[in-house]
């Protein structure tokens, strides 16, 4: 069981360092965070910049308290965004009925609504166990709402 924690930390390690600074990368492209985020070095197009931000900020959670602290606030905010990805496929489907879909989703749209159901069990549950961590991971999910709107307000008047 100890070695397929491990295979498991380690491959959720292994796509939060490939795919977190390309969020980073995307968000800046989009204006949503500087432009400084969407710098990349050499052939490869590493986004530099983003990966700093994404080292910076897991050196912040690292030293802020125990490693199932981490694991509950972290795993707060990943499963709430989950869910919130996986809900966008319901509102494109419902507003956008005509675009190419390259991917079928089987047993639409059970599968997703099981998905963020089971996410809400996920996320319900933790808040039950460990209300502080939980709390602060949604606590760090709802502060983004007001974060985006005000970014949005300064970009429209520098605009």
């Amino acid at each position: 069981m100890t070695m397929i924690l491990c295979r498991s930390i380690a491959g959720a390690m292994s796509t939060m360092v490939w795919a977190g600074p390309r969020v980073y990368y995307a968000m800046a492209q989009d204006g949503l965070i500087p432009s400084r985020f969407c710098r990349t070095s050499g052939a490869r197009g590493t986004p530099t910049h983003a990966t700093l931000l994404q080292s910076l900020w897991a050196s912040v959670l690292i030293v802020s308290g125990s490693f199932e602290q981490l694991v509950v606030y972290s795993g707060t905010v990943f499963t709430v965004f989950s869910a919130l990805a996986v809900g966008t496929v319901l509102i494109l489907r419902r507003k956008e009925p005509d675009l190419p879909r390259p991917y079928r989703t089987p047993l639409y749209p059970l599968v997703p609504g099981f998905f963020i159901l089971m996410s809400m069990v996920i996320v319900w549950n933790a808040a039950s166990e460990r209300p502080f961590e939980a709390g602060l991971g949604l606590a760090t999910v709802l502060a983004g709402t007001p974060l985006y709107l005000l970014w949005q307000r300064f970009r429209t008047t520098t605009s």
